[in-house]
């Protein structure tokens, strides 16, 4: 994929997410899921598991309900557009500043890890 989501899965799980809202530009249709991609480092002590965050990304997913009788120039249906696109954005890692994902986000995000 364009920016770095690589599964249907991932996209599934933000469609899913408690967080959305309008997309960054109010004027355009859809709506906007997003949800928090750690990478963690675990280690497996006495005490049982314990996980460090590395590093994180917020990870988007634009979904447009829209019916259109043409879309990008493509016939269309009377059915949604449905994903317009997929995309990271912030966090603390070297692709921050960009709209790439990092290669982990696609795991991290259908890997949840319990009480993080």
């Amino acid at each position: 994929w364009k920016h770095g989501i690589k599964y249907v899965d991932t996209i599934e799980m933000l469609l899913e997410s408690r967080f959305f809202g309008p997309r960054s530009d109010v004027t355009l249709p859809g709506t906007d899921f997003w949800g928090r991609a750690m990478e963690l480092e675990c280690t497996l002590g006495w005490t049982g598991k314990s996980c460090e965050e590395k590093q994180y990304r917020i990870a988007h997913a634009i979904y447009d309900p829209s019916p259109y009788t043409d879309y990008k120039l493509a016939p269309g249906t009377v059915n949604p557009v449905g994903v317009v696109t997929a995309y990271c954005g912030g966090g603390n890692t070297p692709l921050a500043n960009t709209t790439m994902c990092d290669s982990w986000v696609d795991m991290a995000l259908m890997n949840k890890v319990d009480g993080i």
